[in-house]
């Protein structure tokens, strides 16, 4: 994704590279975490084991999204500096 990013870069659409780039760099960490909470279905655990695992995997999935979320948040930034340095102000 990170190589689709510098092409959309080349191509001045910055708004599409960073989403992009942001997309690369939190994807990762969630597909980690559904790996994990998917393993977490086959494995044969004791109760009390199972819980705590439970727990800690919900926990992990609800990091990396907001992990994701924290990435994503830079898209509309941009596109704001974007629309900012495209028409007149009116301030002036």
């Amino acid at each position: 994704m990170q190589k689709s990013a510098i092409q959309f870069e080349g191509m001045e659409r910055p708004i599409t590279a960073i989403s992009m780039n942001s997309i690369a760099r939190g994807v990762v960490f969630l597909f980690a975490a559904i790996g994990i909470s998917t393993g977490l279905l086959f494995l044969d655990l004791a109760t009390k084991v199972a819980e705590v695992s439970k727990t800690v995997s919900a926990i992990f999935l609800s990091i990396s999204i907001g992990y994701l979320l924290y990435w994503l948040a830079d898209v509309p930034s941009v596109w704001f500096a974007k629309m900012a340095t495209k028409g007149l102000s009116r301030m002036t």
